[in-house]
């Protein structure tokens, strides 16, 4: 069974339809529109990066059949961004071979970062629904709904305790809500079935940086399932392996390459090796790996005089390392190399991450030229056209953050006001940096209050009680002690 879209139009009315096959088009209602198409490739994108070594696409959809209406003709065109979700677990299930856990209606919108974004009209659709389980036989009833949780809410004072509602924040959230622990089973025995091709497949996802669409604690799950099914000393295990820590480094565990030697770098292919190198020194940062002037000669001894792409990614991985142990001033040598780097080769987008980090060390070097010029890559940045919705919440971010740090409460909450409703994942970090600069903070669990009462001189530090702020805490105490310590502080 297919899942039921759900959707509503201007006149108040909702319904809810059922994909149609290709071959049978000539009993379908509607033809979908171009947003709504939009709304597959994106959904279905999104589906082939998060279950690796999938089968080729389903072919995509084009009509629809109405299963309810509340009212009213249905509306004359089928369109809209908020079929993403459904078209997300129609795809999900095509590719794992799995059909969802239970009858399952969904509304959303998936943003092609695996974002799920909230939409409109949640009463009218949520109404349909109720009207399909009426008119309909009742084991075909729907048992559940998935829509986005900030549109969770609504769906339940719409729908009572008559059908339960699952709210999901990313991709990966939405294939678990619809097919239970049966995923990762499948998806497990995906891998195993073809462990070389998806070690070099996990090392895709963990070298993408903003071009992946899963969550990294997905990636090192994964990863960790081909770990198991390759042999050890192999180029393929220690593909896994890397991806792995790669994986683990992102969220919140901080290492090095601990499975990868220099020896091991040189003999990659000139693109892949330049990428190992950066996320061997970004994990030299992230890690807290003192001496760090040895790994940044050992990389920069790779790239000198050359500037293509995978030297602009080790020249920004090294700014990071040294913004990361103070030295503020050559860390803006390297990155506003690898922010030219990329601009060089018309590639804007990619400098996003060492622009942000420019803005950063440049306002702890206190420097004017610096500042003025990273500003300047951040914006141009955000100004683009191809720029990723992911990346402009990291934009937003940078400039609210340099805005806080000059005391620029107003400018600040400029900059910030619209990192929040974009991505969950920012939320924190955007509302404890408008504390910073000035505003009230409401207790909530969403705001580090320890960096706040830090920032405001109110304590010696954080209290640690998160592993993640160590790493980063020991590296401020080696160089900037005292009250303004909570300034060097990234994110």
């Amino acid at each position: 069974m297919s899942v039921i879209l759900l959707a509503h139009d201007a006149q108040g009315h909702g319904s809810a339809w059922r994909l149609v096959p290709p071959d049978k088009a000539r009993d379908a209602d509607r033809q979908l529109g171009d947003r709504a198409l939009d709304a597959w490739t994106d959904a279905d994108l999104v589906a082939a990066v998060c279950v690796p070594l999938s089968p080729a696409t389903m072919h995509r959809p084009s009509h629809a059949r109405v299963a309810a209406t509340t009212g009213g003709p249905p509306p004359p065109a089928l369109n809209g961004r908020s079929f993403g979700l459904a078209f997300l677990v129609e795809s999900l299930g095509h590719r794992l071979d799995l059909a969802p856990a239970g009858r399952l209606a969904c509304t959303g919108e998936v943003l092609t970062d695996g974002t799920v974004r909230e939409v409109g009209g949640i009463a009218e659709k949520m109404h349909a629904l109720l009207a399909f389980n009426r008119s309909g036989e009742p084991e075909e009833a729907i048992e559940r709904v998935i829509v986005p949780e900030r549109n969770v809410a609504a769906a339940r004072t719409a729908l009572g305790e008559r059908v339960p509602v699952t709210g999901v924040r990313t991709a990966s959230d939405a294939a678990l809500a619809a097919f239970g622990e049966a995923l990762h089973a499948q998806e497990s025995a995906i891998l195993a079935r073809r462990p070389a091709a998806a070690a070099r497949r996990m090392l895709e996802l963990a070298i993408a940086d903003h071009e992946r669409f899963l969550p990294w604690k997905q990636v090192a799950m994964l990863a960790e399932v081909v770990v198991a099914v390759t042999s050890p000393g192999t180029r393929d295990h220690r593909h896994a392996l890397i991806a792995r820590d790669i994986a683990l480094r992102h969220f919140g565990r901080p290492t090095g390459l601990e499975n990868v030697t220099w020896a091991d770098i040189l003999a990659e292919p000139p693109l892949l090796r330049l990428r190992l190198v950066s996320h061997f020194v970004q994990g030299a940062a992230d890690g807290c790996v003192a001496p760090w002037a040895p790994v940044r000669d050992q990389a920069l001894a790779l790239i000198v005089g050359k500037h293509g792409e995978g030297e602009a990614r080790v020249r920004g991985a090294v700014g990071r390392l040294l913004a990361a142990w103070g030295q503020y001033d050559e860390a803006c040598v390297h990155l506003a190399a690898a922010v030219d780097d990329w601009a060089a080769g018309l590639h804007v987008p990619e400098t996003s991450i060492p622009a942000c980090e420019w803005l950063r060390a440049a306002r702890l070097a206190d420097d004017p030229l610096q500042l003025a010029a990273a500003t300047g890559a951040v914006e141009e940045c955000l100004a683009h056209p191809e720029i990723s919705e992911l990346s402009r919440v990291h934009l937003c971010l940078a400039l609210g953050r340099d805005a806080a740090l000059a005391g620029d409460t107003e400018r600040a909450r400029l900059a910030l006001a619209g990192v929040t409703p974009r991505n969950a994942v920012a939320h924190s970090v955007a509302l404890r940096w408008l504390a910073i600069g000035g505003f009230p903070a409401t207790p909530s669990r969403a705001i580090d209050q320890d960096l706040v009462r830090l920032a405001r001189g109110e304590a010696a530090g954080p209290s640690l009680a998160d592993d993640k702020y160590r790493p980063d805490w020991a590296r401020i105490q080696s160089f900037a002690e005292g009250p303004g310590a909570w300034r060097h502080w990234r994110y």
